[in-house]
């Protein structure tokens, strides 16, 4: 659920950028890992990312997003293919720290933005680069606290 609310956070701030700037057409390439060991998490996030579309679409009548999906299978080189694939984009969405790690330098060399979703490694940084998930560093520190609380 946690992966599902930050796909749609990321998808409605992009959206609503988007809408001055291009008009009724949307096109958001997203970058996932569909398949691998990772799969059932790049589903979630997909199927977040459909369902805020449909929402979206809803609300703004005339509006047509598009979503643009790659499998990275969590394989920087396979991610860094697919966004190549996209061609030049100002914005790309994407899952997973070994990817968008590949990605990133890419990316700013080209001015376009990485957002990643499921991002957590801290060394995963960058002017172009904008996190929608805790890093690990975060994480830890906030499980700590709360097991500290309970005693455990």
């Amino acid at each position: 659920m946690k992966f599902a609310l930050i796909a749609v956070l990321c998808l409605s701030v992009f959206l609503s950028g988007c809408m001055e700037e291009t008009g009724s057409d949307i096109t958001v390439p997203i970058i996932l890992f569909l398949t691998g060991p990772q799969a059932p998490i790049g589903e979630e996030v997909r199927n977040a990312f459909e369902l805020a579309t449909q929402d979206f679409e809803a609300a703004h009548e005339g509006v047509n997003v598009e979503l643009l999906i790659e499998d990275s299978a969590d394989n920087p080189t396979q991610g860094l293919s697919a966004y190549r694939k996209f061609g030049a984009q100002p914005l790309y969405i994407v899952t997973g720290d070994a990817v968008a790690a590949a990605l990133v330098p890419q990316a700013a060399a080209d001015g376009a933005v990485i957002i990643g979703t499921t991002v957590s490694a801290p060394e995963t940084a960058g002017e172009n680069f904008y996190r929608g998930f805790f890093t690990s560093e975060q994480q830890g520190k906030e499980i700590g606290q709360h097991l500290a609380g309970k005693r455990i």
